[in-house]
């Protein structure tokens, strides 16, 4: 998608885009710091939502964009009114992060009015102190193909040798980083080694 290209902006608006080409989609997700220059990010979001429309492609737009839905303050006025002029709606109506002293909507998945089938499920997964969205995209197009998915089973087996796993893993390797990010990634990747394996893919029909 050459014409999309070149506009992402350090802090301000840093985007990654892909197309669902069988449904007509175009997704960009979008993160804006908390730092950023609103006015650039504003200025790009209807840049890159007219350039889309131009192609005749229903818009979802996601990502965090640092600007709480749940607190009424001119900028969300101008992003609400933004987002009207071209019959988008953010889909997300409950709190996205929460803390022990606060709850923000600061994470978005905004798309075409005409096409919203329900709102956007918000789901937390445990992996990170943002909330998961969930939206489902209505599909026209029907297929007799059969279709093989895999999936992860999480058996009551399945979790006590993961917790098997965890209790006799020693955590050296985290306790002796130096640097709280490097601790963490090592957790990670510690952690996720295990969860693999406790939890493989299994393909199903």
């Amino acid at each position: 998608m050459n014409y999309l290209q070149g506009m992402s902006v350090e802090k301000n608006f840093e985007m990654s885009v892909s197309e669902v080409v069988t449904h007509g989609y175009i997704m960009v997700c979008i993160y804006r710091s908390p730092d950023g220059n609103f006015r650039v990010f504003l200025n790009n979001l209807e840049l890159i939502i007219k350039k889309i429309q131009s192609k005749r492609k229903k818009i979802l737009l996601c990502g965090d964009w640092n600007l709480n839905f749940l607190i009424d303050n001119t900028r969300l006025h101008e992003l609400e009114n933004l987002l009207l002029r071209y019959d988008l709606i953010n889909t997300v109506n409950s709190p996205t992060r929460i803390t022990c002293s606060s709850e923000s909507l600061i994470d978005v998945i905004v798309t075409n009015r005409e096409y919203l089938e329900q709102s956007t499920t918000v789901i937390d997964l445990g992996l990170s102190d943002h909330l998961a969205q969930l939206i489902r995209i209505r599909s026209r197009k029907k297929s007799n193909t059969i279709k093989i998915i895999e999936k992860r089973q999480f058996t009551n087996s399945r979790v006590e040798e993961f917790i098997n796993l965890l209790s006799q893993e020693s955590w050296v390797e985290v306790i002796n980083q130096l640097d709280v990010n490097a601790s963490v990634e090592a957790f990670l990747r510690i952690f996720l080694h295990y969860f693999n394996i406790a939890f493989p893919y299994k393909k199903k029909i």
